[in-house]
Protein backbone atom coordinates (compact mmCIF):
# COMPACT_ATOMS: atom_id res chain seq x y z
CA UNK A 1 0.00 0.00 0.00
CA UNK A 2 3.05 1.73 0.26
CA UNK A 3 3.71 2.35 -3.32
CA UNK A 4 1.27 1.99 -6.00
CA UNK A 5 1.77 -1.74 -7.36
CA UNK A 6 1.87 -1.07 -11.27
CA UNK A 7 3.93 2.08 -10.92
CA UNK A 8 6.78 0.53 -8.89
CA UNK A 9 6.86 -2.14 -11.31
CA UNK A 10 7.01 -0.46 -14.22
CA UNK A 11 9.85 2.14 -12.96
CA UNK A 12 12.04 -0.55 -11.30
CA UNK A 13 11.33 -2.87 -14.26
CA UNK A 14 12.46 -0.34 -16.65
CA UNK A 15 15.76 0.42 -14.41
CA UNK A 16 16.60 -3.04 -13.59
CA UNK A 17 16.56 -3.75 -16.75
CA UNK A 18 18.48 -0.94 -18.70
CA UNK A 19 21.38 -1.75 -15.75
CA UNK A 20 21.36 -5.42 -16.89
CA UNK A 21 21.47 -3.59 -20.87
CA UNK A 22 24.76 -1.86 -18.62
CA UNK A 23 26.47 -4.55 -16.92
CA UNK A 24 26.71 -6.46 -20.32
CA UNK A 25 28.51 -3.64 -21.85
CA UNK A 26 30.78 -3.06 -18.93
CA UNK A 27 31.40 -6.36 -19.30
CA UNK A 28 32.51 -6.43 -22.94
CA UNK A 29 34.58 -3.46 -22.55
CA UNK A 30 36.33 -4.29 -19.17
CA UNK A 31 37.34 -0.68 -19.33
CA UNK A 32 37.65 1.57 -16.36
CA UNK A 33 35.01 4.07 -16.90
CA UNK A 34 32.42 1.70 -17.91
CA UNK A 35 33.07 -0.88 -15.02
CA UNK A 36 32.20 1.92 -12.57
CA UNK A 37 29.41 3.03 -14.73
CA UNK A 38 28.07 -0.43 -14.43
CA UNK A 39 28.71 -0.97 -10.81
CA UNK A 40 26.51 2.76 -9.94
CA UNK A 41 23.67 1.56 -12.37
CA UNK A 42 23.13 -2.14 -10.80
CA UNK A 43 23.28 -0.44 -7.11
CA UNK A 44 20.56 1.91 -8.65
CA UNK A 45 18.66 -0.45 -10.05
CA UNK A 46 19.31 -3.33 -6.88
CA UNK A 47 17.83 -0.76 -4.65
CA UNK A 48 14.84 0.03 -6.57
CA UNK A 49 14.41 -3.73 -7.35
CA UNK A 50 14.25 -4.45 -2.96
CA UNK A 51 11.69 -2.11 -3.11
CA UNK A 52 9.36 -3.24 -5.72
CA UNK A 53 10.06 -6.60 -4.12
CA UNK A 54 9.23 -5.47 -0.70
CA UNK A 55 5.89 -5.04 -1.88
CA UNK A 56 5.50 -7.48 -4.42
CA UNK A 57 5.91 -9.30 -1.61
CA UNK A 58 3.20 -7.74 0.79
CA UNK A 59 0.72 -8.26 -2.28
CA UNK A 60 1.51 -11.92 -2.35
CA UNK A 61 1.42 -12.65 1.31
CA UNK A 62 -2.10 -10.57 1.18
CA UNK A 63 -3.32 -13.01 -1.56
CA UNK A 64 -2.33 -16.11 0.53
CA UNK A 65 -3.79 -15.06 3.11
CA UNK A 66 -7.27 -14.89 1.51
CA UNK A 67 -7.02 -17.87 0.50
CA UNK A 68 -5.58 -19.90 3.71
CA UNK A 69 -8.32 -18.24 5.96
CA UNK A 70 -11.29 -17.30 3.28
CA UNK A 71 -11.77 -13.98 3.55
CA UNK A 72 -11.86 -11.17 1.15
CA UNK A 73 -8.66 -9.38 0.13
CA UNK A 74 -11.12 -6.18 0.17
CA UNK A 75 -12.02 -6.82 3.70
CA UNK A 76 -8.65 -8.06 4.60
CA UNK A 77 -7.12 -4.76 3.00
CA UNK A 78 -9.71 -2.60 4.56
CA UNK A 79 -10.06 -3.61 7.70
CA UNK A 80 -6.22 -3.40 8.03
CA UNK A 81 -6.61 0.11 6.91
CA UNK A 82 -9.07 1.06 9.72
CA UNK A 83 -6.42 -1.29 12.35
CA UNK A 84 -3.86 0.91 10.92
CA UNK A 85 -5.79 4.55 11.72
CA UNK A 86 -6.23 2.81 14.76
CA UNK A 87 -2.45 2.75 15.60
CA UNK A 88 -2.47 -1.17 14.74
CA UNK A 89 -0.28 -2.56 12.12
CA UNK A 90 -1.81 -4.86 9.26
CA UNK A 91 0.45 -7.56 10.46
CA UNK A 92 -1.33 -7.64 13.45
CA UNK A 93 -4.79 -7.10 11.70
CA UNK A 94 -3.96 -10.02 9.69
CA UNK A 95 -3.66 -12.32 12.19
CA UNK A 96 -6.60 -11.18 14.37
CA UNK A 97 -8.60 -11.76 11.27
CA UNK A 98 -7.04 -15.19 10.69
CA UNK A 99 -7.62 -16.18 13.98
CA UNK A 100 -11.38 -14.26 13.94
CA UNK A 101 -12.28 -16.87 11.07
CA UNK A 102 -11.27 -19.87 12.74
CA UNK A 103 -12.96 -19.17 15.40
CA UNK A 104 -16.25 -18.02 13.80
CA UNK A 105 -15.84 -21.42 12.09
CA UNK A 106 -16.06 -23.07 15.62
CA UNK A 107 -19.27 -21.11 16.99
CA UNK A 108 -21.14 -21.66 13.32
CA UNK A 109 -21.03 -25.25 14.73
CA UNK A 110 -21.62 -24.01 18.29
CA UNK A 111 -18.58 -24.38 19.79
CA UNK A 112 -15.28 -22.38 20.76
CA UNK A 113 -14.82 -18.56 22.32
CA UNK A 114 -16.63 -16.49 20.23
CA UNK A 115 -19.93 -18.44 20.42
CA UNK A 116 -20.65 -16.88 23.80
CA UNK A 117 -19.38 -13.71 22.72
CA UNK A 118 -21.61 -13.23 19.75
CA UNK A 119 -24.88 -14.49 21.67
CA UNK A 120 -23.93 -11.89 24.50
CA UNK A 121 -24.23 -9.22 22.04
CA UNK A 122 -27.55 -10.71 20.90
CA UNK A 123 -27.14 -13.31 17.65
CA UNK A 124 -28.66 -16.28 17.89
CA UNK A 125 -27.25 -19.53 16.39
CA UNK A 126 -29.36 -19.55 13.30
CA UNK A 127 -27.98 -15.66 12.84
CA UNK A 128 -23.99 -16.99 13.51
CA UNK A 129 -24.47 -19.54 10.71
CA UNK A 130 -25.74 -17.48 8.15
CA UNK A 131 -23.17 -14.76 8.83
CA UNK A 132 -20.13 -14.03 6.31
CA UNK A 133 -17.06 -13.12 8.34
CA UNK A 134 -17.88 -9.55 7.30
CA UNK A 135 -21.25 -9.59 8.42
CA UNK A 136 -20.02 -11.19 12.06
CA UNK A 137 -17.55 -8.54 12.19
CA UNK A 138 -19.65 -5.59 11.74
CA UNK A 139 -21.88 -6.94 14.01
CA UNK A 140 -19.17 -7.68 16.69
CA UNK A 141 -17.65 -3.68 15.94
CA UNK A 142 -21.78 -2.92 17.24
CA UNK A 143 -22.09 -5.04 20.22
CA UNK A 144 -18.54 -3.76 21.25
CA UNK A 145 -20.24 -0.20 20.67
CA UNK A 146 -23.22 -0.63 22.50
CA UNK A 147 -20.79 -1.96 25.74
CA UNK A 148 -19.90 0.73 28.44
CA UNK A 149 -17.80 -1.05 30.41
CA UNK A 150 -14.01 -1.05 29.06
CA UNK A 151 -13.59 -4.70 30.53
CA UNK A 152 -16.38 -6.28 28.69
CA UNK A 153 -15.38 -4.49 25.83
CA UNK A 154 -11.98 -6.08 26.23
CA UNK A 155 -13.61 -9.58 26.85
CA UNK A 156 -15.42 -9.48 23.72
CA UNK A 157 -12.41 -8.23 21.12
CA UNK A 158 -10.30 -11.19 23.39
CA UNK A 159 -12.57 -13.94 22.54
CA UNK A 160 -13.00 -12.69 19.09
CA UNK A 161 -9.57 -12.05 18.16
CA UNK A 162 -7.18 -13.44 20.62
CA UNK A 163 -4.45 -11.22 22.28
CA UNK A 164 -4.54 -8.94 19.57
CA UNK A 165 -8.19 -7.95 20.62
CA UNK A 166 -6.69 -5.17 23.09
CA UNK A 167 -4.67 -3.71 20.20
CA UNK A 168 -7.85 -3.71 18.09
CA UNK A 169 -10.88 -2.71 20.84
CA UNK A 170 -10.23 1.55 19.17
CA UNK A 171 -10.52 0.32 15.79
CA UNK A 172 -14.50 -1.06 16.62
CA UNK A 173 -15.83 1.14 19.02
CA UNK A 174 -17.73 3.35 16.87
CA UNK A 175 -19.32 0.15 15.54
CA UNK A 176 -19.86 -0.89 12.26
CA UNK A 177 -20.36 2.65 10.79
CA UNK A 178 -17.13 3.63 12.15
CA UNK A 179 -15.18 0.65 10.31
CA UNK A 180 -17.52 1.40 6.94
CA UNK A 181 -16.33 4.77 7.14
CA UNK A 182 -12.82 3.80 7.02
CA UNK A 183 -13.91 1.30 4.71
CA UNK A 184 -14.96 4.12 2.35
CA UNK A 185 -11.58 6.61 3.11
CA UNK A 186 -9.56 3.49 1.86
CA UNK A 187 -11.73 3.14 -1.39
CA UNK A 188 -11.65 6.95 -2.01
CA UNK A 189 -7.77 7.10 -1.44
CA UNK A 190 -7.82 4.42 -4.29
CA UNK A 191 -5.59 2.32 -2.60
CA UNK A 192 -7.73 -0.77 -2.69
CA UNK A 193 -6.21 -3.69 -4.67
CA UNK A 194 -8.62 -6.25 -6.97
CA UNK A 195 -8.67 -9.68 -6.42
CA UNK A 196 -7.53 -9.84 -10.21
CA UNK A 197 -4.62 -7.49 -9.74
CA UNK A 198 -3.40 -9.17 -6.44
CA UNK A 199 -3.55 -12.67 -8.12
CA UNK A 200 -1.27 -11.08 -11.49
CA UNK A 201 1.15 -10.13 -8.48
CA UNK A 202 1.12 -13.74 -6.73
CA UNK A 203 1.66 -15.28 -10.24
CA UNK A 204 4.64 -12.71 -10.57
CA UNK A 205 6.09 -13.43 -7.30
CA UNK A 206 5.82 -17.43 -7.76
CA UNK A 207 7.93 -16.80 -11.22
CA UNK A 208 10.71 -14.71 -9.18
CA UNK A 209 10.91 -17.47 -6.21
CA UNK A 210 11.80 -19.62 -9.09
CA UNK A 211 14.08 -17.48 -11.48
CA UNK A 212 15.77 -16.40 -8.04
CA UNK A 213 18.29 -18.57 -7.58
CA UNK A 214 19.97 -18.04 -11.35
CA UNK A 215 19.48 -14.16 -10.50
CA UNK A 216 21.68 -14.19 -8.00
CA UNK A 217 24.07 -16.56 -9.95
CA UNK A 218 24.28 -14.24 -12.72
CA UNK A 219 24.65 -11.25 -10.40
CA UNK A 220 27.97 -13.13 -8.51
CA UNK A 221 29.68 -13.95 -11.72
CA UNK A 222 28.69 -9.90 -12.45
CA UNK A 223 31.14 -8.56 -9.75
CA UNK A 224 33.63 -11.97 -9.94
CA UNK A 225 34.23 -10.69 -13.24
CA UNK A 226 34.51 -7.14 -12.66
CA UNK A 227 36.69 -7.32 -9.68
CA UNK A 228 39.11 -9.45 -11.98
CA UNK A 229 39.76 -6.82 -14.56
Amino acid sequence: MAIPVAAALTLSTGLFTGGLSAAGTGLRAFTGLVKAAAIAVVGLSTGLALVTARQIAFVDRLGKISDTVGLTTDLIQKFGFAAEIAGVSFDQSSVALRRFSRRLGEAKKGVGELRPALREIGLKDAEIKAMSAEQALMALADGIAATEDESKRLALAFKAFDSEGAELVNALKNGSDGLKEMFKEMEKLGILLSRDSIRLVEDLQDSLTVLSTATFGAANALLVSLAQH
